[in-house]
């Protein structure tokens, strides 16, 4: 492990990647206290976590294309396979 070849770290850098845009990271903790890394989440992650999620299905029902829906001549038998013929 390269941390443990050094003994005075004072800085953490992060890069972080994100799949789509709109992602926020915001409350980033660095400890290596389990305790008080858990007490952290519920004071402050957990409060807002719901809120998050309500607010990511408002943004897809708004900016995802509704799916077609299909009438009953498009609904083909799975079991069946239709082929053009030669």
């Amino acid at each position: 492990h390269t941390h443990s070849q050094y003994t005075d770290l004072e800085y953490v850098g992060f890069e972080l990647w994100t799949v789509n845009s709109g992602s926020v990271f915001d409350n980033v903790l660095v400890t290596d206290d389990k305790a008080y890394a858990d007490k952290m989440a519920k004071e402050t992650w957990a409060k807002i976590k719901e809120g998050e999620s309500d607010a990511m299905e408002a943004w897809k029902k708004a900016n995802e294309p509704e799916e077609e829906e299909m009438d009953e001549d498009e609904l083909a038998d799975p079991e069946v396979e239709e082929h053009d013929e030669l």
